[in-house]
């Protein structure tokens, strides 16, 4: 019912929704996708940013991780895994790996799809404000869950990082295009949304259109399909890599815009 309701509020969104869903159920059965995966998340993240700034991006880090469990904690909430009505909270190895990119990139520019609680939101704003510069733009669909919803949905943003955060709601496939557009170049994109072949290639080719030089592709949730192989080796197979979560229970990605 919340469904049918949806579509005749949104058309487009409420098709959106019946397509990634349609696709998450048929995915779910098949196959994972197998990637040479680095086990150290720092020796992978140095090979695309380089030792030397990697070692001196990750100061601040762990504070900033603890201030954010502790304020979506203060609402009372469920942390991890399916917390968020099914969806997965922010992972402490890809937030670490956000926060580092928006610390060695100092981004004007960074989108992200995805928000829930919005662990990795308030962590690239907690780097942007660091770096006294960027804003980040956040493309979000909000689950069908029902009371409840709206006020966990990006929990962890503290008032004083919102000036540098724009919620924009919508699927990515409605939203993301104008506002890639209304940007320019942009410096860092984060996928976190529906995992679904469909979905993630549709936003990583998107995004590496509008990335710059030098610019950062970063996707959760790779295993779950074939999707980032595929951009990878449609962009030429630039410099890319994959890390396992901290739990051990998926795997992100990584690829980096090299010069033409």
């Amino acid at each position: 019912m919340r469904a049918a309701a949806a579509v005749l509020r949104d058309p487009r969104a409420g098709l959106d929704r019946l397509a990634e869903r349609v696709g998450a159920i048929r995915e779910a059965g098949g196959r994972q996708a197998h990637y040479n995966v680095t086990g150290d998340w720092h020796a992978g993240l140095a090979r695309l940013l380089g030792p030397a700034a990697l070692d001196e991006a990750i100061s601040g880090f762990d504070d900033v991780w603890r201030q954010t469990v502790d304020t979506v904690s203060r609402h009372g909430l469920r942390l991890g895994r399916g917390a968020f009505y099914g969806w997965d909270d922010g992972d402490v190895a890809f937030a670490r790996t956000a926060w580092c990119l928006a610390r060695v990139l100092l981004p004007e520019a960074v989108v992200e799809t995805g928000v829930a609680r919005g662990f990795t939101s308030r962590v690239v704003l907690e780097a942007l404000e660091r770096n006294g510069r960027g804003t980040l733009w956040s493309v979000d669909l909000a689950p069908l869950a029902g009371a409840g919803t709206s006020d966990e949905r990006g929990a962890a943003v503290i008032d004083p990082l919102r000036s540098r955060w724009r919620l924009i709601e919508g699927s990515s496939r409605q939203r993301l295009p104008g506002l890639l557009s209304s940007i320019g170049a942009l410096d860092l994109f984060i996928h976190d949304s529906m995992h679904t072949r469909r979905n993630m290639v549709f936003e990583l080719t998107r995004a590496w259109g509008a990335l710059r030089v030098g610019g950062v592709l970063l996707a959760d949730d790779v295993h779950r399909n074939g999707a980032f192989d595929q951009v990878i080796r449609a962009f030429g197979e630039p410099p890319s890599v994959v890390v396992e979560s901290d739990d051990g229970e998926g795997l992100y990605g990584l690829i980096r815009k090299p010069p033409l």
